[in-house]
Formats: structure tokens, sequence, C-alpha cells
């Protein structure tokens, strides 16, 4: 800023020496004695162009002083520029001392698309044009032969030396063309030649440069392109911005502007299946985090489950032609669906067809041809070889049939028979039907008839514990009842503090008969009717003392009632046998009977219901039915404890009993102090 007594000019210049000789210009003042302060810089470009001047503030002292070593100051490391600034006329006349004059952009041209644009400026640095071979100016009606200065006020008319060729006639601005099948229609614009100007940046100094350009024909607009496309028909689905930008830059190729809406076909009928043919990833992620064995693949269902429905086809929606006539769908077609033997077609309330299991078994779902399924449950499942770590568990609801041997920590269960025609190596065979092992059962537990077995157990522990809950649900009520309860933390908490509270302090025994409930439940591997299937979660939690604060004691309590009456009119088949080959150290159980083979059981667990066969010796261990037992040889000349045991109308027979062989019937025993032959036992003998 410069003093009182010094006048400061601002102005746009190619140097700071250009800058001085223009500011001294403007306000008649001589160069001599000027100062020089460089604001911007502007833009340069390669270190000799600039996109913009350089603004420079030039001060002059009042009075010029008579001596200076150098004309005017330049700021360190300033370069020339290319281009300058126009002059900046001061406004009101003579600037008061001090004060900083005003300067006006000069005025610049371009030309843009092809036309020639003035842009505004001061007048007192016009732009300059310079018409190229084949172009005529004329600025305000008056022609120009070479270069000339304009302004924003003059009027520029720019024409051309060869004009452009002209257009065909009006049939051939444009073309419609409709598909035969009437779904599309194309538009094509041709291209002609055009002559414009070559575009430039805006400068002070601009060459009008022809060129020529292929363009669409001039003064074709949408307006006449779409009431040409209505009077070829073309009504239904118009391309807007594909119609607008073929006008606009044209289109020598065939564009499409219209489309037809295709018909939606009706779908065809689907089966859907609800079983899924192989055991879901999931699933089998969350077994093999329990079990890393538990990854059989073969998924099998029970008997009434529902294997999957109809979808009907479907009429679909019809279509349109840009011609806007109607075009019909394709109907969808019936799907055709065989039931096999074991499968029953079932409709439900809202008009679906559900195709239901019959049998337990493996599903089977068989594409026939294109439209047609045939759909079944097979009762058998057939393992080849080892039943071993690479296979899996095998659990199937139905029959099971293992051609090799159960190997060590492999379990086979199913709702059906079991039938192994190797051996039981420290394995868990349980079945709801026979088991069958043609070979040894080693370090094993074989149950037969599991499903009646666990229910006939279950008839005799859910009466103790339903009693026992019953208590806790009436000390409950007698605890909301005393005035010194607060019912806001039942509110907050919830029952199940109140529920451990009263066990750990009362009622014990009842978690002495969840316990007993537990063990028989979680013996059981599979899945139970539900009426005592939904037991196991709530029972668990009782017994393991892993109460909630929400634990439903009341909904248990409602829970065990129902186990009840469905075991009171639930009569399964107690028919169930245990064939095996031999028993070492194992563990064999049916609900009817058991038949051991020539090479018979060694410190082994043999219990029935009803009867146990033994063709050979017995050898340690036990056997115990309720009604019978035929034993070949019972001991042996080591004389290990053995007992043969029977209900109190039962018999035992014995070809050969050993000493130390203990004979129970009921609960009247003896043993044998030496060894007999022929040995048949029963209530009376004891007496």
């Amino acid at each position: 800023m410069g003093t009182p007594s010094e006048t400061v000019v601002l102005v746009t210049a190619r140097s700071v020496d250009d800058a001085i000789g223009r500011a001294a210009r403007l306000v008649g003042r001589p160069a001599a004695g000027a100062r020089a302060e460089v604001v911007d810089p502007g833009r340069r470009v390669l270190s000799r162009f600039f996109l913009r001047p350089m603004v420079v503030r030039v001060t002059f002292p009042d009075e010029p002083l008579v001596e200076e070593t150098a004309p005017h100051a330049r700021s360190p490391g300033q370069e020339p520029l290319q281009d300058g600034g126009g002059r900046r006329e001061r406004e009101g006349g003579e600037a008061p001392a001090g004060a900083p004059v005003t300067l006006e952009r000069p005025t610049l041209a371009r030309v843009r698309n092809g036309a020639l644009e003035i842009l505004p400026g001061s007048s007192e640095q016009p732009a300059i044009l310079r018409p190229h071979r084949g172009v005529t100016l004329r600025v305000n009606g008056e022609p120009a032969t070479g270069p000339v200065t304009v302004t924003a006020a003059d009027r520029v008319e720019v024409t051309f030396t060869e004009p452009d060729r002209p257009a065909d006639d009006e049939g051939e601005r444009y073309r419609i063309l409709v598909a035969r099948d009437a779904m599309s229609a194309e538009l094509v614009v041709p291209l002609q030649e055009v002559t414009v100007l070559r575009d430039t940046a805006p400068a002070p100094v601009v060459d009008l440069e022809p060129v020529t350009v292929l363009r669409p024909p001039a003064g074709l607009t949408v307006e006449e392109v779409r009431a040409a496309l209505q009077r070829a028909g073309v009504v239904h689905g118009l391309d807007l911005e594909a119609l607008e930008q073929a006008v606009r830059e044209g289109s020598p190729a065939p564009r499409i502007v219209a489309r037809g809406t295709p018909p939606a076909d009706g779908r065809d009928g689907r089966f859907r299946p609800l079983v899924p043919a192989e055991p879901r990833q999931a699933r089998d992620d969350e077994a093999r985090r329990r079990d890393p064995r538990d990854h059989y693949p073969v998924v099998s269902v029970r008997e009434g489950a529902t294997l999957g429905f109809l979808e009907p086809p479907t009429p679909g929606e019809p279509g349109r032609d840009v011609l806007g006539r109607e075009i019909a769908p394709r109907l969808g077609r019936a799907i055709r669906v065989i039931c096999g033997p074991g499968v029953v077609r079932t409709g439900t309330p809202d008009g679906r067809e559900e195709f239901r299991a019959v049998r337990p078994g493996r599903p089977v779902f068989q594409k026939i041809g294109r439209n047609a399924w045939n759909v079944d449950v097979v009762p058998l499942l057939v393992h080849e070889g080892d039943v071993d770590a690479e296979s899996g568990h095998v659990r199937f609801k139905g029959d099971v049939v293992v051609t090799g041997n159960v190997r060590e920590g492999m379990k086979v269960t199913a709702t059906g028979r079991i039938h192994v025609y190797g051996y039981a190596d420290r394995a868990y065979l349980q079945a709801d039907g026979d088991v069958r092992v043609d070979g040894g059962v080693v370090q094993s537990r074989v149950v037969a008839g599991a499903r009646v077995g666990l229910y006939a157990d279950l008839k005799a522990v859910l009466p103790p514990l339903r009693q026992g809950v019953e208590r806790i649900l009436e000390a409950m009520r007698v605890v909301e009842g005393a005035a010194s309860f607060q019912r806001k933390d039942i509110a907050r908490f919830g029952p199940g503090r109140l529920v451990r509270l009263l066990i750990d302090m009362k009622f014990g025994d009842v978690r002495a008969k969840a316990r007993a409930v537990h063990e028989r439940l979680s013996q059981y591997e599979g899945e139970l009717d539900y009426d005592v299937e939904r037991l196991r979660q709530p029972v668990e939690a009782l017994a393991t003392g892993a109460i909630e604060d929400r634990f439903d004691i009341q909904g248990l309590s409602a829970a065990l009632k129902q186990a009840e009456e469905f075991l009171g009119w639930f009569d399964g088949d107690g028919t169930a046998k245990a064939i095996i080959g031999y028993a070492h150290n194992a563990e064999v159980f049916a609900t009817r009977q058991v038949v051991v083979g020539s090479e018979g059981t060694y410190h082994a667990r043999i219990a029935a219901r009803d009867r146990v066969i033994v063709q050979g010796a017995v050898v340690g261990g036990s056997v115990e039915a309720a009604r019978s037992i035929t034993v070949l040889e019972a001991g042996s000349p080591a004389l290990p404890s053995t007992v043969l045991a029977v209900g109190a109308g039962g018999t035992i027979r014995v070809g050969y009993a050993y000493e130390n062989v203990w004979l129970r019937v009921g609960h009247v025993q003896r043993r044998l102090r030496d060894a007999q032959r022929n040995v048949h036992v029963t209530a009376s003998s004891f007496r």
C-alpha cells in the first residue's frame, strides 16, 4: 500500500517492465522512480506461456525523482511473461493520491462447438480475429479482408467461401425401420459434411480456421421424428433418451429408439422338496463341532414327514409390440408327480398339494423327463463296508444294513432294524426294532427296541418328577403371598432365581428325580415323539442346576402332565430282538428277547424284558430277563462271579453250571456251592 503522498496503480502485464510502462501511461507520470510489486505471478506453462497474466502494483511518488539508478524494481527471480493483459481505465478520472487504480479485463474471443464467441472485456483492449483462407468476416455489416479488432459490442458474421453440401431431400434426412416382428423400431439419421470453425481457447488473438465435420441435418428436431414415428404406427416403448441422442449426434447406423415389451411366459408347475438330498452344510458343521464323526451323507425322514409340495403353473403376462398390439404369453404346463409306495398325496386347507411319507426311510426324488417327478421313501439303507471315522455315524429313519464292521467310537442308530454283517468294536448300536450282529459285540452297547424301552422306563420316573415340580409351584405361591416378598423382583429377574433357591434350600429331591429322567432321555440317540422330546431341555436344566432366570416352571409342569398322558395311551411294540454272535465286556438290551450265539458271553451284561437265550457259555457278568433264561453253560473253572436273574415268575435253565454262579428269581437268590448239570430253577426252588 502507498502513503498519502503516493499514487498506486494495479495493472496486468507480461513483465514488470511492461507493467511500469503501462501504469505510467495510465496516470501520465514518468516511469522513472516508480516502484513495482508483483501481487499475483499468474499461471505459467512450459516456463514461457502464461494462462493468466501477472498482476503488478506500481507506486509513483508525487514528485518524480531526479536521480534513479533503476527505472523500476523487479521481484527476485521474476521472468517476463509470454502474454500480457490489456490496459485498464481508471474509473472516475484521475485517481486520488495513494489510491489503487481498478483495471478492466481485456476482451477475449474463442471458438466453441464451431461457433465464434466474443467475451465481455475492455473496449480499450479489443480482441483480434485473424481469418484463414476460406473464412470471410463482416463486422457490424462491413466486410473485413484481414485481421480485425472486435469487442463484445460488435456484431460479427462468419461465412465460408465453400458452403456446405446441400442437404438431401426431406425423405432422406432420417429413416425409420420397424422390425419384422414389430418388437423394435430403429432410426437412421445420416451425417453430412458441415464447415465450421476449429475450436480454440479464450485468447486476445484468435485464428479463425475452417474445418469440415460430420453433423446431423440442420434443423432436425425430436418433435419432427416423434411425429414421423407416430405416422409409422410406433406408439409403444419409445426410448426418448436414445431418440434425443440420435437427433442430436446423428446415427448413420440404425439405433433402436423403441422397444416392445415381450410377454412373460407362464411358469411351469414345480415340485418343491422340503427335505434336502444331503445334510445341510450349516447343520453338518454344527454337528462336527460336537462330534467330528457325525457327518454321514444320508438324509432320512420319519413316518408322516412332509416331503414336498406342488407349485401350480401360472398363466403368464401378455406383452405388447411397438405397434401397440398385444402378444399372448405361453401358458405354464402342469407337472406330474408319481408317488411310490412310501408316499401319499394330501391336500391342505389352502388348496396346496403336499406329499407325505407313510413310512420312515430315505426320501428319493427322481426327475423323469422335463415335467415329471417320482417321489418315494426307501425304508432301507445299505452301508457298504465299515462304519468308521471316514464314513461318519449312521443315523437313519428306517432299516440299516452294514456290510462291514462298526469300528471304535462309531454309532449306528435306526428307527427300524439294524443288521451288521461283521462285528461291533467299542461302538453303539441303537434301533427301535431288531438288532442283529453276525460277529461279536466287543466293549459295545447294543439296544433293540430303544424307544419302547425308554417309554416304559419313563412311565415309572415321570410321575415322581411331576409331583416334585408341583410342590415347588405350591411353595412359590406361598412365598409370593408373603408380606415381605417383593413381586417386582420376579417381574424383573423371572421365576428362575426363586426356583433355584427353593431347590437348594428345601427341594433337593426334585433335582435327583430330574436326574433320573435326564439320564434316560440322554441315553436315546435321535428324535422322540413331540410330547416327550420337548422335556429334554427343561429337565436337563433342572437336573444340572443350570436354571436361567426366565425358567418356565409352570410350562414344565404342563409338559410333564402331557407326557404322562401320552405314555399312558402309548402301546408300542415291545417285540424287538437282539441277535449277536458273542459278547465280550458289552451291554446288550432288548425289549423282548436276546439271542447269543455259540461263542457265548464274557463279562457282559445281557438283559431282556422277556427272555434270553445263550447258545454258548456265560462267563462272568450278568444275564437278566423277565420270564426265562436258557444258557448252555454258566461260569467257568476260574470261578468268576456270574449272575443269572429272572422275574418273580420266571424260569432259569442251565445245561451246566460251575460253582460260584448266582441264580436269582425275583428277590430271592442262591449261589451254587458246586457244579451242577441240567439246572432248572423257579421261585418254588428256593422254598
